[in-house]
């Protein structure tokens, strides 16, 4: 008699005894090492984690698999697929059922980080966090956090960051105040300002509570910046003030001038353009490398309002385009969508209607790529621009939306 499998899993458990039963034995691991490594499998990672853990990955062994129709045939970047979920599924349970999960998840956590791919960093960490190392979780999360967040993925962002906060160990409690500052920095730049303010409020109690001075400082920096968005230069600079008198050598380069840069940002809406001129010098005497040049990209932002309010459209437009050359250097998507749009303000002001309108159509698609709330102003100025082109069906449109999204 022939006994058949019971259900569809018993069906993929029959297939790998299949493929193994003739094949060296360390064959099974590297299958095993490949499922954990998710349903698409990278070449290079697959030798990388079973390198780690010292299992050799037999020259035919893909062959086999694809023969088996294990595995599919190779995509043009030379990855592979799982036939099924389930049969990825399976392999993981024989690796649990030897206690050998935790150890594969630990050398996935070690070694995706040295590969430099994109999203690495986040695979990294929910791998560690499967293997039960929660603070190197953490950090992983973190970092991923951050490199999401320069990607312009805002709900990846948050979502990173949550998962790193709802793993901080009682070892680790100063990293909650640095997440919960960094969430309160994604909330601001999609428009959640008194979510914000919230989230930066508690950063700071905590940071209070514990004497953390650089966790402190951040925490007032994202409070000054919600304040600044908000139009309410006062408290900004109030805030700015008491941060500075916090900063010390353990304070990083790029927040200080991330400090003067907000507190030059309050006093240009103050019209003290001299006192915001004269952050933005502090600030550039700060910059030391590529990295903290970066910073100054608000800085030079400053600048360019300041000369255009000023009337120097020439001056303006150039420190304008120089902000947004340091924000595409890196990617930072809000950063280029701000410096577009302040180009766009300086050719409305030289009448260049048309230049302008596809100045603040730019800005608007990255601003919305983003999720930024910046998108529902900048649908204003479109609709303004399009009036002054005599557009006025097309203007009315844009900004009847831009009341719905705000109201």
């Amino acid at each position: 008699q022939i006994e058949l499998p019971a259900d569809i899993r018993a069906v993929w458990d029959v297939q790998i005894e299949r493929l193994l039963i003739d094949r060296p034995d360390l064959d099974g691991l590297a299958i095993e090492v490949a499922a954990v490594l998710g349903m698409t499998i990278d070449p290079r990672e697959w030798q990388a984690v079973c390198a780690e853990l010292d299992i050799p990955v037999s020259d035919d062994l893909v062959d086999a698999l694809v023969r088996r129709r294990l595995f599919s045939a190779s995509d043009p970047s030379g990855r592979r697929r799982f036939a099924h979920g389930l049969l990825r599924e399976c392999l993981e349970q024989r690796a649990a059922e030897t206690e050998r999960l935790p150890a594969i998840h630990a050398a996935c956590a070690q070694i995706l980080p040295t590969l430099e791919v994109a999203g690495n960093l986040a695979r990294a960490g929910r791998h560690a966090l499967a293997a039960g190392l929660s603070d190197v979780a953490v950090g992983l999360l973190q970092e991923a956090a951050m490199e999401a967040g320069v990607r312009g993925d805002y709900p990846e962002a948050m979502a990173l960051s949550e998962l790193a906060l709802a793993n901080v160990g009682a070892t680790v409690r100063r990293q909650t105040a640095q997440l919960l500052t960094y969430q309160a920095r994604v909330k601001s730049l999609t428009g959640r300002l008194a979510e914000a303010r919230a989230v930066a409020s508690r950063a700071l109690e905590l940071a209070d509570r514990h004497n953390w001075v650089q966790e402190r400082v951040g925490a007032l920096l994202r409070l000054a910046v919600v304040h600044n968005i908000l139009r309410e230069p006062d408290p900004a600079l109030a805030l700015c003030k008491r941060a500075l008198g916090y900063v010390d050598v353990d304070t990083s380069i790029r927040e200080q001038i991330d400090l003067y840069s907000s507190k030059a940002i309050a006093h240009l809406q103050k019209g003290e353009i001299p006192l915001a001129e004269q952050c933005v010098r502090d600030a550039s005497a700060l910059s030391v490398n590529s990295e903290t040049r970066l910073g100054l990209s608000t800085c030079l932002t400053v600048i360019a309002h300041s000369l255009l309010r000023r009337g120097n459209l020439d001056g303006a437009e150039e420190a304008f385009e120089e902000a947004l050359t340091l924000c595409r250097t890196r990617g930072r998507r809000l950063g280029q969508a701000i410096n577009i749009a302040g180009l766009a303000d300086a050719w409305v002001e030289r009448r260049q209607f048309e230049r302008a309108l596809a100045g603040y159509r730019s800005a608007f698609a990255e601003t919305h790529a983003i999720g930024s709330a910046a998108q529902h102003l900048l649908r204003t100025n479109i609709g303004t621009v399009l009036s002054l082109l005599n557009m006025h069906t097309e203007a009315r449109d844009e900004l009847e939306t831009a009341w719905i999204a705000v109201h």
